[in-house]
């Protein structure tokens, strides 16, 4: 990545701060480009997408200015040498996001599992080590009535 005052950071900074705005605004900015503009843009957005830090604007920006080249409204020479660069770094974002929302559903469904766990005889158990502090009840980890049980 460039130094602090290259073209490429002060682009970055800008996308952030109309990201920030929503997609639309994005889409209307980068609308207004002139085509030397958007190709000089996507170059920068290819390099913003080798960073997970800088993916999110890149990645936005790669769609909308795909959705150019689909149209028509950009012609760009070298595109398929830009997508076999881009590719490799958005499957690995891809792959990075569906692992952390596997991850984001993992814990959900622990939380929940353990919400339900720890209920006994319709109270919440205390916190600290997960035992009832009544002398008479069951951990709530233990079943009850469980024949061979040694409870």
């Amino acid at each position: 990545m460039g130094s602090v005052a290259s073209p490429s950071f002060a682009g970055l900074k800008c996308q952030d701060e109309v990201i920030k705005k929503g997609k639309a605004g994005l889409e209307d900015t980068i609308r207004q480009l002139h085509a030397d503009q958007k190709e000089s843009l996507l170059k920068c957005a290819s390099v913003w997408n080798t960073s997970s830090k800088n993916c999110h604007p890149a990645q936005l920006v790669i769609s909308i200015l795909l959705d150019d080249i689909a149209i028509g409204e950009l012609k760009t020479p070298g595109l398929s040498s830009f997508l076999e660069g881009v590719i490799p770094y958005t499957e690995r974002h891809f792959n990075r996001l569906t692992q952390l929302l596997q991850d984001l559903h993992f814990l959900q469904y622990t939380e929940t599992c353990m919400q339900r766990h720890t209920m006994t005889n319709g109270r919440a158990l205390r916190q600290g080590n997960g035992l009832n502090h009544d002398p008479g009840d069951t951990p709530s980890f233990i079943p009850e009535e469980v024949p061979g049980s040694i409870w």
